[in-house]
């Protein structure tokens, strides 16, 4: 009464090119990286079993690509708001703190500074 059984493969895996972006991005993200990471580390060659602590240098590669990665798309998000900033103050030309009558003075105070 043996019955044959199977490992089967985790949503995120790296058998093959699109899954092993998918899943990288997902660990950039920070999202569930730590069982990730886990399982990927007791990973085995297929349709074999995990053996806990089998490759223990990917815990290594996956520390360096969120340090990196995690760098990458913070800089990412911060340059497309400054980027959304500039652009929205370069619209605005002014401030919208100024009542028209102190952004009249400003003006002035801007051309008696280029006669000099």
């Amino acid at each position: 009464l043996l019955q044959q059984r199977k490992w089967l493969t985790r949503p995120q895996n790296f058998d093959n090119f699109m899954s092993a972006l998918l899943t990288l991005f997902e660990v950039s993200t920070l999202e569930m990286w730590s069982e990730i990471m886990y399982a990927t580390i007791d990973g085995t060659s297929s349709g074999n079993g995990p053996v806990r602590n089998n490759s223990p240098l990917v815990g290594l590669y996956f520390l360096v690509f969120i340090i990196i990665g995690s760098f990458f798309l913070l800089n990412l998000f911060v340059g497309v708001v400054i980027f959304n900033y500039n652009l929205e103050k370069r619209n605005v030309e002014g401030s919208t703190l100024l009542t028209s009558v102190q952004e009249r003075w400003l003006q002035l105070q801007r051309m008696i500074l280029a006669f000099k």
